[in-house]
């Protein structure tokens, strides 16, 4: 996925036009000095946008691969401490990634309003193609943050749906179950509606399963990393074609 884009940034500095000479070939920096320095308004313009949007796709790959290793590795049970410090971990890292997709999302927007405002045919399109493509990498990279903030926001309603251990003894008493709560529910009958309260203990049964039953929080955000893993080959897929095509886009830009 990397080395997609890093081909992709190579390619945003276009080699010069065939010289004779054996040192007419530059260092990728030095052509996209060059492209940045002597280029026309528009090349440079197409250039610094389509570079910021890049490097927040970089940056996001770099980040989601320490957010998959995070998941594999938080300790959720048991210790109070690395529990809520993992879930802060795990929340900063959904929020980096979100707040990098917002921004590289911008630079992919102004893309492709140069796309629609240029005149040349085969820039259109092309920087459209890799406006496109780009977009989609970093709209996927977004949903993974999206879901990560889904899944410390399910953790944390688990923290605080989670009786301690007098209130499970009072629900023992009462209800015979240290997992239940009390629950309105209305119900229809052929007469009309009439509402009454049961307890979970009494008629209804446990509203979940019984602790030692529910998936831990670790196997949980294991299972979290592995979603995530499944879900970079698309992202690469998505950056390796905008790479084919930022090339094209900046076609003539010496």
């Amino acid at each position: 996925m990397l080395h997609a884009l890093v081909l992709a940034a190579a390619a945003l500095s276009p080699s010069p036009s065939p010289s004779p000479s054996p040192d007419a070939t530059a260092t990728p920096a030095a052509l996209r000095v060059i492209v940045t320095v002597h280029s026309s308004t528009s090349c440079a313009e197409i250039l610094d946008h389509a570079n910021a949007a890049i490097a927040s796709a970089l940056a996001n790959d770099t980040s989601l691969a320490a957010t998959i290793k995070a998941l594999q590795a938080v300790e959720l049970d048991g210790n109070v401490i690395k529990h809520r410090n993992g879930l802060d971990d795990l929340g900063n890292y959904a929020k980096k990634i979100n707040l990098e997709a917002l921004a590289g999302d911008a630079e992919i927007k102004r893309l492709r309003k140069l796309a629609a405002d240029s005149t040349d045919p085969q820039r259109k399109k092309e920087l459209k193609t890799f406006a496109d493509w780009l977009g989609g990498a970093i709209w996927r990279q977004r949903k993974v943050a999206r879901d990560l903030n889904g899944f410390v926001a399910t953790m944390d309603y688990y923290d605080m749906s989670t009786l301690d251990e007098s209130e499970e003894n009072m629900d023992v008493a009462l209800f015979g179950s240290p997992d239940t709560q009390p629950v309105s529910i209305a119900e229809t009958s052929p007469t009309g509606i009439k509402a009454r309260n049961i307890f979970g203990g009494i008629a209804g049964g446990p509203i979940a399963p019984p602790r030692e039953q529910r998936p831990t929080y670790d196997s949980m955000a294991k299972a979290a990393g592995a979603d995530f893993t499944l879900r970079l080959p698309a992202i690469a897929n998505d950056e390796s074609m905008a790479a084919t095509h930022v090339g094209q886009a900046l076609a003539g830009c010496q």
